[in-house]
């Protein structure tokens, strides 16, 4: 009874919102093919360390180890991680202590493909 309501709450959120951890230029890429193909998605910039010096801070809405947090307080439907900037034993931990099975996951991969439980997708450079 108590997943029935927890997929209601999930349902009631339309809004798509994707946390994207990694470097300044990673998350850029990735957001501006995001918007361009669904211009509605809240995008939230995820540091890829635990560490954020303070002309970075402005552009992140939080570090790697808050992201089980983050994605509770603001309903996030999918992460992706940079692969080049988030080590694989460091993205996994994360996965786990984000425990909330409404979340997709992705990584990275050379960052060039967008690898999901359910998708292969091209990152586009050109843009």
């Amino acid at each position: 009874m108590l997943n029935y309501f927890n997929q209601l709450k999930i349902r009631k959120n339309n809004q798509k919102t994707v946390a994207i951890a990694g470097d300044l230029d990673f998350i850029k890429k990735v957001s501006a093919q995001i918007q361009h193909q669904y211009p509605s998605v809240k995008i939230l910039n995820i540091a890829p360390t635990n560490h954020v010096n303070a002309t970075e801070a402005s552009s992140f809405i939080g570090k790697k180890n808050q992201l089980p947090d983050l994605a509770e307080i603001y309903h996030v439907n999918e992460v992706i991680f940079s692969s080049e900037n988030i080590s694989y034993k460091a993205i996994i931990e994360e996965m786990i202590h984000t425990k909330n099975k409404y979340i997709d996951f992705k990584i990275t991969l050379n960052q060039s493909l967008i690898i999901g439980s359910h998708a292969v997708e091209p990152i586009h450079t050109n843009r």
